[in-house]
């Protein structure tokens, strides 16, 4: 009866109905609504695939996949979901670092709203459902030092028990010393059990890297500056002052009550030079920005080899492609459709057009960094 129902509404009244649903709730709730609704999503879903990766790339029409469900188990499908998810935590990023709250230091952000944990647990239970996601490098948090029982002698090892011997040789009375250590040891208040309730909270539930990666002069040090120091690049100064080795910053970020992010952002010295140098930052990378100048006869050449040396030192890396000086569009070389076609097909990710004259953009990149640790963790 209820299929009935829905079957009989006016097509443009379930358009309005389901316009005010993402597409990644869309895809969620794909399997638990009739038929008739289903082959509706199909429509909407598809009409996006077409708008935003099918103008990107040649691949074959609708025709192959008879429904929503064969093109989601797809190769094609996969990939386009996980765009998707990327979208949309972008789109959230960006809401939530509009509202959110800047400590006086500046090195903390938080948002406390309970319409965020709802939000987080949608796009959390996302990525559990595709679980073929979640492969990024784990940080966690440092585990308390738990302390060693020293009057078992097979957890002390061979040095404790060696030093222990050496030591008692230089104590001015031996049997006053381990009769004073036996009265201690009886007399002594039993040491309290420590509860998990009683463990004081971390800092933070994770602990994540992102480093900064691009050609001389692309704009990561200005990026650097706009999202961890909130100093904009001054539009009419001309000059570079290049990055020598590497610069280093830390943001927290609270959402909600749901977790607490420590972000490590890693500025790289642009200049060929210390290329080599650069390749070890890359070592526990959770996400890496490859940043590139639109303008730059060579941008595309150093794209595509800074790509090989990306998925060959930072290969478990979520990789977000950053084309800056979005203010000088009439100097642009390397068109905005080119980016996106460059970051789906090698990185299946975004790519973000910024300008680091303002603090926006940058600050909408780091929460959404922050973001990506906690949704793409297990």
């Amino acid at each position: 009866m209820a299929q009935n129902i829905f079957e009989v509404l006016p097509n443009d009244l379930i358009g309005e109905i389901l316009s005010h649903i993402s597409h990644v709730e869309l895809l969620v709730t794909f399997s638990r609504v009739c038929k008739y609704w289903q082959r509706i999503c199909y429509e909407l879903i598809w009409d996006y695939y077409e708008k935003s990766i099918l103008q990107l790339t040649n691949l074959n029409p609708k025709l192959q996949f008879a429904d929503l469900d064969q093109f989601l188990h797809s190769k094609q499908g996969r990939k386009f979901i996980r765009y998707l998810l990327r979208k949309g935590v972008y789109d959230f990023a960006c809401k939530l670092a509009k509202i959110s709250s800047v400590s006086e230091d500046i090195r903390s952000c938080s948002i406390k709203e309970k319409w965020v944990d709802v939000e987080l647990s949608v796009l959390k239970e996302c990525f559990k459902r595709f679980s073929d996601l979640t492969d990024q490098p784990m940080i966690p948090p440092p585990k308390p030092v738990q302390k060693v029982d020293e009057s078992n002698s097979s957890s002390r090892g061979f040095f404790s028990g060696a030093l222990s011997f050496i030591g008692s040789m230089f104590a001015k009375n031996p049997a006053s010393s381990s009769s004073t250590t036996i009265s201690n040891s009886t007399n002594s208040i039993p040491e309290t059990k420590v509860t998990a309730e009683s463990k004081p909270r971390p800092e933070y539930d994770f602990l994540t890297k992102v480093v900064l990666d691009g050609d001389y002069a692309s704009g990561k040090t200005s990026l650097f500056n706009c999202a961890m120091n909130e100093i904009p690049v001054n539009a009419s100064r001309n000059h570079h002052i290049p990055t020598i080795g590497v610069d280093f910053g830390i943001k927290n970020f609270q959402f909600g009550d749901t977790t607490k992010i420590k972000m490590q952002l890693w500025d790289q010295s642009g200049p060929e030079r210390y290329s080599r140098v650069s390749l070890s930052f890359y070592r526990n990378a959770s996400v890496v920005l490859l940043l590139i100048d639109p303008s730059n006869n060579f941008a595309s050449e150093s794209m595509k080899e800074k790509a090989e040396t990306i998925k060959k030192h930072a290969s478990k890396a979520e990789v977000i492609l950053i084309s800056t000086k979005k203010d000088k569009k009439e100097k642009r070389i390397i068109s905005n459709k080119q980016a996106d076609k460059f970051a789906y097909d090698n990185f299946e990710s975004l790519h973000l057009d910024i300008t680091n004259t303002k603090l926006e953009e940058p600050k909408n990149i780091i929460w959404y960094c922050a973001l990506l640790k906690y949704l793409l963790s297990p």
